[in-house]
């Protein structure tokens, strides 16, 4: 049993990571994937517990929230369901690039002004070049 180590750029402040378990024995193992963040900077949930067939690999959907930007990592290990540990703990670097919504809007709304300058201006022109014939 293990985690498949992995590295993630987060452009949101709420998103789920695809972290991949393998399961290399011949049965199927209920487990359960506990994680937790080296900094302040990225909350995350907890996860079900999950049934991994013999011999197969599966995606579990870490669900994070994203407090502020730049690096993190997320320290996760299996365990059985008495949180028992299973193999090593692997880390997740995580680079956070979440612009906050404000500044999403800001910039949006300067884009649009722009666009509406340069339309105006350019009706002005087509104006003025009509009147000089």
């Amino acid at each position: 049993m293990r985690v498949s180590k992995s590295k993630f750029t987060v452009t949101s402040s709420k998103q789920e990571l695809p972290i991949t378990v393998v399961n290399d024995f011949n049965s199927p193992v209920k487990i359960k994937l506990t994680t937790r963040a080296i900094n302040s900077k990225v909350v995350v949930r907890p996860t079900e517990a999950i049934e991994i067939p013999a011999k197969s690999k599966l995606q579990v959907l870490l669900p994070i929230e994203v407090l502020a930007s730049g690096n993190s990592s997320l320290l996760t290990q299996l365990t059985n369901l008495d949180n028992k540990p299973i193999g090593f703990p692997v880390y997740i670097s995580l680079k956070l690039s979440v612009i906050s919504p404000v500044a999403t809007w800001i910039t949006s709304g300067a884009a649009v002004v722009l666009l509406i300058a340069a339309i105006i201006q350019s009706v002005r022109r087509f104006r003025r070049g009509k009147h000089e014939r």
